[in-house]
This record gives structure tokens, C-alpha cells and sequence, in this order.
């Protein structure tokens, strides 16, 4: 028998045809250039006039990317339409880079070719091509379902049980919950409370209130982290192994509860009795959880059983919430300017709030007011920003905790790169020093830059303001107002630069990979 030949083509995703990372970059630019351009018009803003492209597109960038800085207010300056704009925009950049491109194709009907699975399967870190279509369906339902959770919660508190402002009627506590619910998830720290109503701006007249800072701060940690992380610690059950009489049930509490709420809305909207709506509040908040824990059956898995890329992100989270409580409550303790006069209880309250807070930007108090050593500390937190596929920027947990591993097993004099009984191959090692060393380099390009442009501007100040850019945390220490158009601009670049630059690094490193068939002689170089 005559021996058979057979010839694989090497696997490569294009960089440049219609399924390359950078169409994706181009498609969230374009829905940033539609945000600014209706964001432009008299309709968005309470002046009723055309507004600076500049301005607007600043805007739509900061919102597009969930950072948050602002050049001006946005209860006061925008209206019912651009704060709806400022929603939406908030919402399709939260999906992420990745599962934004997999909803599209979604919403277009169309099958996605093989090299378009396999670029958003790297993003989503799913190899699997048939699973790719259910994964980003998936996340979408679960970002669409805790938005929703999230906005009931902060209705209940906000005009049920603790009226944040008298007079608040309906549609606006409505509006409120959702618009905060949908900043909160995705990390964007966009807010529209009324600054004379609340004390003050952003969340400072809300600092001591502590269910508030709870439910924001959750939905916060719930949103960076992402999906699969969640996924792989929570099981949900799949509905379609469950038997008829359970779905019946299931579905039965469900419609209680959707109607029973209804009721509630119009009761409210009918009858001012504070007391008796919130008796009844709770009685179909409690009515909803129920439902939602029957449905949703949770089993925590044992610690041996989840993925090493899950270890990772839940390790690399923990640490970085440690060292940021910790950092915060040594140095911001006894200032004066930040929680120095505060009760105990807040302190630990805006502590823990501002630690689970480094990558959604809302504030309690000013922090341009915090002590140096700390905005560092907040600066790198900033940097690494969430987990990988989630709604927070930076060059993500994932990353950060690859290089630190390799770092010790580089100082280690081993060889290879191991971690909880696990060895990282070295492609993902390669990627992650990858991304780690053109982020810093971006960063210290934009900072060069914006010094240029704004020559006056404070060092440590706008140094801050990159670094909050890129990380779209969205925390500001007060220059970003005071800057000039092409400051803006820059500003504008790091935005998108941080939320879009490390993914489509190691999308393009993912969509090269290929065998090297050739092997030159090695020749050692000094380092150091």
C-alpha cells in the first residue's frame, strides 16, 4: 500500500479583511462617531443648540468606553434624549469588545465565516467554534438580567425605603434605578443625581449611605469581572434539564411576580402612602428573590475544580481589593480633605466602596484631595483594571497575575511557568509581557502628549488623568474641565486606547500564531 500524504494549511486569522480585530475597533469608533453626532444636536442638551464636535465626541468616547470623565455635568447639561444617547452608548461598550462583535452578528442573521469564530472565540476565550453563538448569548442575557436586578434594588432604596430627594416622581426613580443600574454594570461611573438635591456631586451627598454604596459596589464587581470567571464558579442549572411540573412552577412565580410588580408601579403611581408601599415593596421584592432562587439553583464548585485561568482572576482580584483597602484606610484615615471626619462605620464603608470602585469611577468624596502615595496606588490599580471579557479596561487581572507569575519564575531560575499545579504555555506568557509592555509605552506616549498640548497642566495631576483614562475609571482630580480641545483629544485617544488596545494586541498575537519550521542558531545578549 502506497504511503498517503496529507497537507494542513496553517491556521491564521486575517489582520486586515472584513473579520480582522481592527474591523471590530472601526465598528465601536463608528457607533462613538453617531453617539457625538446626536449628542450634537439641540435636542441633547438643555442650552438647545449645536454643540463643540469636540466636546460631544469626548463625551461619547468617555461613555462608549465606561470611563466616565466629563467635561460637563451631565444631569444639568444634557437632556432626557442625551442622557438616553449616553445609556445606550454606556450599554454597547460595556458588552465588551468581544461580545459586542458577537451580538452584532446576532442582530444580523448572519453565520459568522471561520475566521470570524475564530477571532471572537480569542476574544472570549472559548475554542470551541460551535459553543462561540451560546457564550455570547449568554453573556448578553446575563448583563441584561443583572442591569434589570440592579435597577429594582435601587428603586426600592431610592424611592421606597430612603427617598433620596422629596418630590421624586415616578418616572423619574424609574429613570434614576435604570440609568445608575446600567453605569454601574458596565463600569462607567456616568451619573445624573441633582447636585443641589443629593449634596453634592456624584455620589458625595450619598457617602453615608450605605445600602446605596452596597448594591452600586456590587453590581461594580459583578461587571468586572467577567462571565466566564462567573460561569466557571457559579453553575446555573440548564432549564432544559428540568422537569415539566418545575418549568410550570417556575414559570407560574415569575408571572406572579411581573404582574405583582406592575401592580406595585401603579400603585405607587396612584397613592403616596410611603408606608404601606413599602410593606408591599418588600413583600414582592422577597416574592422576586424567591423566584429568582428557585430558578436559578446555584452550586459553588470546589476550588480543584475551576479552570486556572479562573484561579488566577480570583486571586489576582482578591489581592488587588486588599492592597487597595488596605492603602486607602492607612493614608486616608486621619485626612482631613477626604474621610478624616467621618464616623468608623463610613470609613470602612467608603474604604471597602472605593477599593471595589477602581474601575467604574464614581466618587463619595473629591480625590483630588487624596494623599499622594495613595492616588499611586490607585493608579496601578487603574492600569490593570478588571478581568479579561469583562466591562472594565486595562490591560486586565489576567494579564497582570501571568506576568507577575512569570516574573517569579523568571527570578526563580526556572524554566518554565507554573502555578497551582498548572503550567502556563508559553505563547500566553509571550502575549501577556506583550500587552503589558506596549500598554506602559502607550501610557507614557499619551502622558508626553497631553503635557505638550496643556503645558501648564500639573505633573501629578495629569498623570492621574492618563492613567484614570486608560484604566476608564473615570476618576478625575479635577484638571479634566480645565482642559484645552487638543488635550481633550488626547484624552479622547487614551479612552479608546485603553478599553480597545491590549485585547486587539493579543487578538492580533492570537490571529498569527504559526509554526516556525525554521530554527536559527542562538547567540546570547547582555541584559542589565
Amino acid at each position: 500500500m502506497s504511503p498517503v500524504h496529507a497537507h494542513v494549511e496553517r491556521r491564521e486569522v486575517s489582520v486586515r479583511g472584513p473579520t480582522s480585530p481592527m474591523m471590530l475597533v472601526y465598528s465601536f469608533f463608528a457607533v462613538a462617531a453617531i453617539g457625538a453626532a446626536l449628542l450634537s444636536l439641540p435636542i441633547s442638551n438643555t442650552p438647545n443648540e449645536f454643540m463643540s464636535p469636540i466636546t460631544t465626541f469626548f463625551t461619547s468616547v468617555s461613555a462608549m468606553t465606561g470611563t466616565g470623565l466629563i467635561l460637563v455635568d451631565t444631569r444639568e447639561h444634557w437632556t432626557g434624549f442625551g442622557e438616553a444617547v449616553l445609556a445606550v452608548l454606556i450599554f454597547i461598550g460595556g458588552l465588551g469588545f468581544m461580545t459586542g462583535a458577537a451580538f452584532l452578528l446576532f442582530i444580523t442573521g448572519r453565520r459568522s465565516s471561520l475566521q470570524g469564530r475564530m477571532v471572537v472565540g480569542a476574544g472570549l476565550d472559548d475554542n470551541r467554534l460551535g459553543t462561540i453563538a451560546s457564550l455570547a448569548r449568554n453573556i448578553i442575557l446575563m448583563a441584561i438580567i443583572v442591569q434589570i436586578i440592579g435597577a429594582v434594588f435601587i428603586f426600592v432604596r431610592w424611592y421606597i425605603v430612603a427617598p433620596i430627594w422629596e418630590g421624586m416622581t415616578l418616572s423619574e426613580g424609574l429613570w434614576q434605578s435604570v440609568f445608575t443600574s446600567i453605569s454601574a454594570f458596565n463600569n462607567a461611573g456616568f451619573e445624573i443625581l441633582p447636585d443641589e438635591l443629593v449634596g453634592g456631586g456624584a455620589l458625595i451627598g450619598l457617602s453615608r449611605d450605605i445600602p446605596t454604596l452596597a448594591i452600586i459596589g456590587a453590581m461594580i464587581l459583578i461587571g468586572s469581572t467577567s462571565y466566564a470567571t462567573l460561569n466557571n464558579v457559579i453553575e446555573i442549572r440548564g432549564w432544559h434539564r428540568r422537569a415539566l411540573g418545575s418549568k410550570r412552577v417556575f414559570v407560574g412565580i415569575g408571572v406572579v411576580s411581573i404582574i405583582g410588580f406592575g401592580v406595585f408601579i401603579t400603585v405607587i403611581g396612584l397613592n403616596r402612602d410611603l408606608q404601606s408601599l413599602r410593606i408591599f415593596g418588600l413583600i414582592i421584592l422577597t416574592l422576586s428573590a424567591s423566584y429568582a432562587a428557585l430558578a436559578y439553583v446555584i452550586r459553588i464548585r470546589k476550588w480543584r475544580n475551576l479552570t486556572l485561568d479562573t484561579k488566577l482572576v480570583l486571586v489576582g482580584i482578591g489581592v488587588m481589593l486588599l492592597i487597595g483597602f488596605v492603602s486607602f484606610m492607612s493614608l486616608e484615615w486621619n485626612n482631613a480633605n477626604t474621610i478624616g471626619n467621618e464616623s468608623v462605620r463610613s470609613k470602612v464603608t467608603q474604604g471597602v466602596f472605593h477599593t471595589v470602585n477602581r474601575t467604574a469611577g464614581f466618587s463619595t468624596f473629591d480625590y483630588g484631595q487624596m494623599h499622594s502615595a495613595n492616588l499611586s496606588v490607585t493608579e496601578g490599580l487603574m492600569f490593570v483594571g478588571g478581568a479579561s471579557a469583562s466591562t472594565a479596561a486595562g490591560i486586565k487581572v489576567n494579564t497582570f497575575m501571568v506576568i507577575v507569575i512569570a516574573s517569579i519564575a523568571i527570578f526563580s531560575g526556572k524554566q518554565r511557568t507554573t502555578v497551582f499545579g498548572r503550567e502556563i504555555p508559553r505563547v500566553n506568557v509571550q502575549r501577556a509581557m506583550a500587552v503589558g509592555a506596549s500598554a506602559s509605552a502607550a501610557v507614557l506616549v499619551l502622558i508626553t502628549a497631553l503635557f505638550v498640548v496643556q503645558p501648564g497642566l500639573d505633573f501629578r495631576t495629569g498623570v492621574f488623568e492618563i492613567i484614570s483614562a486608560f484604566g476608564t475609571a473615570g476618576w478625575s482630580a479635577g484638571a479634566t474641565s480645565q482642559l484645552n480641545e487638543a488635550a481633550q483629544i488626547v484624552l479622547s485617544i487614551t479612552m479608546f486606547t485603553g478599553r480597545f488596545g491590549p485585547l486587539t494586541i493579543a487578538l492580533f498575537m492570537a490571529g498569527r500564531e504559526s509554526q516556525e519550521h525554521i530554527r536559527y542558531a542562538s547567540e546570547r545578549i547582555r541584559i542589565g
